[in-house]
């Protein structure tokens, strides 16, 4: 089954920090990494704690791919490891000193081999993590892609799986640790009860992450084809989910035990459970364009009137209002929703990061100065936005990956054909491909699609979706002569409504 996304989505995995009852140890983890490949890197060591993404440590390994990295930690702490595009995950407490051998791996993935304090909950992580990548993506076909029948025949694979991997580790760690406790070693291979109740949490809610995000894919699937008949003037045929997969959607533990352990898996599955349970459901490909400002209002008053533990609604309330502030930025609607939660939650631990989010967005309202970028063109020239000052800027923000973005394309042609002799517009195609060369082809084949094309090197669209708070591509900025931003989240092509609003900024300076 072919996957279609109305939205293609960037996503990038949180977490949270937890505490333990354990005896006071020194606050700080030392890492000694070794990159065992050509892909040396930087590496970046980061976490997330209550909604706002921290980083720990950036460091570039040297010319023999290794690096030592010291960090305080007073509290165990789920975090990640990147490098580029490939990551993994880590379990770091206080005084844990380890060695780090890091391969890059399939599916984004990092092979990683621990030694030292704190390596049998760590090497446990970075197995279970290729068991889970090489099951959800066997025979070349995600787990979400398949028909329900082969999804649940490979769920619960994965589910017996897991658990046989988990039971098998926890064995044989036992058998090290009496043969050690014969020699008198003093090697600490084995887990704390703690550690394996923390391990057993993370397998239970990681599978019903996998349930949701199937239920999500399936409802968006769904609602994509709505618009694509819309479009075209066909019939819209009603979605209903399957009984089965309705039963999905309320599978959402209701206490705290998942927030507290701070696992990314718990919050993929909080996001996905608000997606299925709240925000897909109530969505009208009808109505959409029209209302979707009004959405976030009746999404956070169907969670206040939702039987959930005071802890959860909290959670989820923020979690909703992070991801409508994501979407669609300082509205009326979120603005509202930040200042009555702020007023509800005074104390909240999740308001700081509501707070960094709401002054990012802040920062690109209409009026501010566009934030600059810079690309390649196809020649190698570097372009930056600002050389296109004393021009109203249409950007469309796009990937060569990106279904959505090309269907946008013909209808890009189309205005661009309307202001082809217009020296006051500029349209700018910056492209996000990591790819150079696929996109070099790509704008090559289509030579029809004029404008400005430039494409980003890698630290330039990481900055670029942090400056406009970008969620995913397409995205499109409109900009004005003076280089101020008019709206940060444009209209789409095939919306139907850029022109009039190019025709209008041209007519404010003339």
């Amino acid at each position: 089954m072919k996957i279609k996304l109305h939205f293609c989505w960037l996503l990038t995995s949180t977490l949270f920090l937890f505490s333990c009852n354990q005896k006071t140890k020194k606050p700080h983890v030392q890492l000694q990494l070794s990159v065992k490949d050509s892909l040396a890197n930087e590496i970046e060591i980061g976490t997330n704690k209550y909604l706002n993404y921290l980083i720990l440590s950036k460091v570039k390994p040297d010319s023999t791919g290794s690096a030592i990295v010291q960090l305080k930690i007073d509290k165990p702490t789920f975090a990640y490891l990147s490098m580029g595009r490939h990551s993994a995950e880590l379990y770091l407490a206080p005084d844990y000193d380890l060695h780090v051998e890091i391969e890059t791996g399939p599916y984004g993935s990092l092979r990683l081999r621990f030694e030292g304090r704190g390596a049998a909950i760590n090497n446990y992580l970075a197995q279970a993590s290729l068991l889970s990548n090489f099951s959800i993506n066997s025979g070349g076909r995600n787990i979400t892609g398949l028909e329900q029948a082969a999804f649940f025949a490979r769920f619960d694979s994965l589910k017996n799986k897991l658990n046989t991997f988990h039971q098998h580790y926890i064995d044989s760690l036992s058998l090290i640790t009496s043969l050690n406790l014969e020699k008198k070693s003093t090697k600490e291979p084995s887990l704390s009860e703690n550690e394996n109740q923390v391990l057993q949490e993370r397998i239970e809610i990681k599978l019903l992450s996998f349930r949701q995000e199937y239920v999500f894919m399936k409802y968006n699937n769904a609602l994509v084809d709505q618009r694509y008949a819309l479009k075209e003037g066909k019939e819209i045929v009603p979605f209903k989910l399957s009984t089965e997969l309705q039963n999905i959607v309320d599978e959402m533990p209701l206490d705290t035990v998942g927030i507290n352990l701070g696992l990314a898996e718990y919050r993929d599955l909080s996001q996905m459970y608000l997606s299925n349970k709240i925000f897909l459901p109530s969505y009208d490909v009808r109505t959409w364009d029209k209302v979707k400002y009004h959405y976030p209002l009746k999404a956070i008053q169907t969670l206040k009137e939702g039987n959930y533990p005071e802890a959860i609604r909290e959670y989820l309330i923020a979690q909703a209002l992070q991801y409508y502030l994501v979407m669609q930025g300082i509205t009326p609607a979120t603005d509202s929703i930040f200042n009555d939660f702020k007023k509800n939650y005074s104390t909240s631990l999740y308001k700081a990061g509501l707070k960094k989010d709401y002054d990012e967005w802040s920062a690109i309202l209409p009026g501010q100065l566009a934030p600059d970028f810079n690309g390649f063109d196809s020649e190698g020239k570097k372009i930056y936005l600002h050389d296109l000052r004393g021009k109203v800027v249409y950007v469309d923000v796009w990937a060569t990956w990106c279904g959505p973005c090309l269907d946008e394309i013909p209808h890009s042609k189309k205005i661009i054909s309307r202001f082809e002799n217009n020296e006051n517009v500029a349209f700018l195609n910056v492209s996000v491909d990591r790819d150079h060369k696929v996109w070099l082809k790509m704008i090559t084949e289509k030579k029809d699609w004029k404008g400005i094309h430039i494409n980003l090197a890698g630290g330039q669209i990481d900055s670029l979706f942090s400056s406009y708070k970008m969620g995913g591509v397409p995205t499109y900025i409109l900009i004005d002569q003076k280089g101020k931003l008019v709206k940060a989240q444009a209209s789409s092509p095939s919306e139907g409504k850029i022109s009039e609003e190019l025709f209008a900024l041209l007519n404010q300076f003339h």
